[in-house]
């Protein structure tokens, strides 16, 4: 019977250990996120507070953005340099193992 690399491993188990009682030791860092319940709740400070918000949403968007940039500019690099081959006169440009 194979097993699966992970959390089975000995390693992975002690990492999923750690993370367990980080998690019961402190548990306020492992339920919230970076203030965002404190820092929208006070309705006093409510344009400051709306601000806040905004760069949350504007972090998580870049976030979210960063993969989809690293991906397609790798694949640009990569098209570039088969289509150079391909002008420079290789003719196995392009065309993968064989």
């Amino acid at each position: 019977m194979t097993t699966r690399a992970g959390w089975r491993s000995a390693g992975g188990r002690a990492a999923s250990l750690a993370v367990w009682l980080l998690a019961l030791l402190v548990p306020a860092a492992a339920l919230a996120c970076p203030t965002c319940k404190e820092a929208l709740f006070d309705p006093g400070e409510l344009p400051q507070r709306l601000s806040t918000a905004r760069g949350y949403a504007l972090s998580i968007g870049l976030l979210l953005a960063m993969p989809l940039g690293l991906v397609g500019g790798g694949s640009v690099l990569i098209l570039r340099a088969q289509r150079r081959k391909r002008q420079a006169g290789d003719p196995q440009a392009g065309r993968g193992p064989v």
